[in-house]
């Protein structure tokens, strides 16, 4: 099971989850709180070398950019150029963004992206922390984002397509993000006044339903809320929306009470168990990403080159020994067979030509009992193909290399039927009457009934006495 260690800093607070993965579940292991300014000394004592970090970004922008639909490769480039235009300070910056459909813009089609800048100094800064302490940095997540692979793991929402607000605390502040089908639509983030959730809170989260109603046109069917929220929920007033609160999910084993304490890191957990199949996250710098791999390539080839090298030695001296002893033998025999270079050359002189016919001789031998496309034509035309279109022969040899069969495939269509089991019908007639054929055996058919397509294969192994006629010799044709 591979460890993975999260330190998630949360304004004065640094989180830190240690946990295991095996498959599609996360063990937590150990978890603990510090002070900010204990991170240093953890990081000096600590054994792990590599960690996944949560952080908050004081500056960052957020934007809708519009681009021509192009292949993804080039989508990445493009957005960036869109967001230079936007933002002419922004020299360097991490980028994170989410896809969300065409759009028309007056007379053209255009893709939508919902995009995240963070300026590169920033994530530099928190790069530096870790370095200085000679560890690395396997991702870095802004604290606001990581719950949003988080719910998509989770199965109450793999199959939500209405939008939804989710809420949680991050810090010293409270984070509402607007949500439809694992996409982020829009992200707010206030100053934290109280721990959990309180009627200030509620009114909070009906001025961004306003804003979701009046601005975005967008109806968010529920709100979310998660973590610490969960934990305290002092209010008196019934909310005038549908609130659901995040309980642990099933596949993270830890207590249920730290899930709530630890929401963020756990939540970058859950992007790291589904970095194949989840949104780009990380904002880690290019360059650095770049470091990362080539560190790891140079570790891993110096270890392969100092394998390989006491390998070699090895066998290099292996091989010295046996040669020494073969030698003697070779001088041994040289001693005794004064006469062995004039076998071994008359030899080869007969072998030579002996050879060259050997390989025709093997060739039609190993095939003159095996079943041939003609041996099947002939009684294949009398086969019924009604209401079949048969566009395809094929012909192979079988798996098996001492079976003398033949395995043949037939492709076409079924003509245009309605009912699926009139085609059913039809294939079943096709098969009836190929079973009146002598040598067919192990038939089998697909059915495609989205294009009435299908293949139909068996094997033809050719029935006793048929080799006789087949191919008839010149004297019996006489």
């Amino acid at each position: 099971m591979s460890k993975t260690v999260v330190i998630s800093i949360e304004a004065d607070r640094v989180k830190v989850v240690v946990a295991k993965k095996s498959g599609r579940t996360v063990k937590v292991v150990d978890y603990f709180t510090m002070d900010a300014g204990e991170l240093d000394e953890f990081l000096e004592k600590d054994e792990s070398r590599e960690y996944v970090v949560v952080s908050e970004f004081i500056q960052y922008h957020q934007d809708s950019v519009y681009i021509p639909n192009v292949k993804p490769k080039y989508c990445e480039d493009m957005i960036r150029n869109e967001v230079r235009r936007l933002h002419p300070e922004l020299e360097a910056f991490s980028l994170v963004y989410f896809d969300l459909g065409e759009k028309v813009e007056g007379r053209k089609t255009v893709e939508e992206y919902y995009t995240l800048s963070f300026a590169k100094s920033e994530v530099d800064n928190i790069i530096s922390k870790f370095i200085d302490k000679k560890k690395k940095v396997k991702a870095i997540y802004a604290d606001f984002l990581v719950p949003i692979n988080f719910m998509a793991a989770i199965e109450a929402t793999k199959a939500l397509d209405e939008p939804y607000l989710l809420v949680f605390a991050a810090g010293n502040n409270k984070v509402t993000l607007l949500m439809q089908s694992n996409r982020l639509l829009f992200a707010r983030s206030s100053q934290a006044l109280n721990y959990g959730t309180s009627e200030f809170d509620l009114q909070s989260i009906s001025m961004t339903l306003s804003h979701c109603h009046q601005t975005l046109r967008i109806n968010p069917a529920f709100v979310t809320i998660a973590g610490t929220m969960t934990t305290d929920f002092d209010v008196e007033t019934i909310p005038p929306f549908q609130v659901a609160g995040i309980i642990k999910p099933r596949f993270c084993e830890m207590d249920d009470i730290a899930f709530t304490e630890y929401f963020l890191g756990v939540s970058a957990l859950c992007v790291e168990l589904r970095k194949k199949d989840g949104i780009k996250m990380d904002v880690t710098a290019s360059d650095y990403r770049t470091f990362l791999l080539l560190a790891r390539y140079l570790t891993y080839s110096s270890l392969a080159f100092i394998v390989l090298s006491l390998m070699t030695l090895a066998y290099i001296g292996k091989t010295a020994m046996e040669v020494s002893g073969l030698r003697g033998q070779i001088a041994g025999l040289r001693a005794s067979n004064t006469d062995l270079q004039s076998i071994s050359d008359r030899f080869n002189a007969i072998k030579t030509p002996i050879l060259a016919k050997t390989k025709l001789i093997d060739a039609l031998h190993r095939h003159k009992d095996e079943a041939w496309p003609s041996d099947l034509l002939i009684p294949l035309s009398e086969v019924e193909t009604k209401n079949l279109n048969i566009e395809s022969l094929n012909w192979d040899k079988p798996a098996g290399k001492k079976s003398k069969g033949a395995v043949f495939t037939i492709g076409g269509h079924v003509e245009a039927i309605q009912s699926y089991a009139e085609k059913e019908a039809v294939m079943g007639e096709l098969q009836n009457s190929l079973k009146q054929i002598k040598g067919i055996k192990n038939m089998h058919y697909d059915l495609n009934i989205r294009d009435n397509s299908f293949r139909l294969v068996f094997e033809f192994i050719k029935p006793p006495g048929l080799s006789e006629n087949a191919y008839p010799s010149e004297e019996k044709k006489k």
